[in-house]
């Protein structure tokens, strides 16, 4: 799969042949060289570009070329234009039904109905990236989505090998990136096996790659998983995931380590100072920098960023709101 617009190849065929008066008018009109198309082209959102793919055979090769894809979606995220949330709407008769929000009004919501929604029920949309987004369908079966041009790619299927001692007590986790170096999407999948009361466990790590489509495994994860929080937040070129140091403790000491789609080795994240022992933490991002949140119990929650990646020093208390609810 090319990370491309959508294939219309019904506009292919259906180029209008000009009259003779539109002859003389393009005659008339000065032609613009190609690389002042191709910037103007670029700051259209993607909706009107898949539309002028039918204007003719050289726009069409224009819009559909790498070097223009990612002309494209470099100056959105630059310009921070043709972004959308893409939230879960509730009390729909379709499970898990998907909608797009314009990033910059948030007042209207655009229903986005995702591949496979009538074959098989979506089981999680796990991140996203360069507006692609990874989802899971009956936990082994993974689907990469353009929601902008309805394309999508479902991986090769890479069976779970199950460790006997653990027989069928396991828990799947994907995250899809982008390794810059190779110029390459990855989604990464960890199977997690759990023991009695999840304090044995031992887990699998396979790494698919979009240029060679295939599965590898790689190291396994060295920490334990926490099954409420594993988003596998993309922050740069690294994955990044919650764990529990001690699983032996339901609650026990927190941790994040991210997984570089690069070097494909793992590393821990120090995290904030907060000087406080009661409270739940929590991971997100926010403009491209990783946070986290600290939510004291009955009292509020800080708001840390991390204004140079990796780099402990530079967690900054960005706000912290009240729990107006106790007062």
């Amino acid at each position: 799969m090319e990370m491309s617009w959508p294939g219309t190849s019904e506009c292919d065929s259906h180029y209008i042949s000009p009259s003779p008066s539109q002859t003389l008018m393009e005659q008339a009109l000065p032609e613009l060289p190609p690389e002042v198309i191709s910037e103007i082209l670029s700051r259209l959102p993607v909706k009107p570009l898949l539309q002028f793919r039918c204007v003719s055979k050289p726009w069409c090769s224009l819009i559909d070329s790498p070097t223009f894809i990612k002309m494209h979606l470099h100056r959105s995220i630059q310009s921070r234009s043709n972004l959308s949330l893409i939230v879960t709407k509730l009390n729909s008769n379709i499970p898990n039904l998907l909608c797009s929000v314009h990033f910059d009004k948030l007042d209207i919501a655009f229903e986005l109905y995702q591949p496979l929604t009538f074959e098989k029920r979506l089981d999680q949309v796990w991140n996203s990236c360069n507006g692609l987004l990874c989802l899971s369908f009956r936990d082994v079966e993974v689907v990469l989505w353009n929601p902008s041009t309805r394309k999508y790619l479902d991986l090769p299927l890479s069976p779970v090998e199950i460790p006997v001692a653990f027989c069928r007590m396991f828990v799947v986790f994907h995250g899809v990136g982008y390794d810059s170096v190779s110029d390459d999407y990855k989604v990464m999948r960890i199977t997690q096996f759990n023991g009695g009361g999840f304090v044995h466990f031992e887990s699998e790590v396979r790494v698919y790659s979009l240029k060679s489509d295939y599965w590898r495994k790689v190291g396994d994860f060295p920490h334990h998983l926490k099954l409420d929080q594993c988003t596998g937040l993309l922050v740069g070129r690294a994955l990044h995931w919650s764990v529990n140091t001690k699983p032996m403790l339901v609650d026990g000491p927190r941790a994040l380590i991210a997984f570089d789609l690069v070097s494909e080795e793992y590393r821990m994240v120090p995290l904030p100072e907060c000087g406080a022992v009661d409270f739940h933490l929590k991971f997100a991002v926010l403009d491209g920098c990783l946070c986290v949140l600290h939510h004291y119990h009955k009292k509020g929650i800080d708001l840390w960023v991390m204004k140079e990646y990796g780099v402990k020093e530079s967690w900054t208390k960005l706000i912290y709101i009240e729990n107006f609810e106790c007062n």
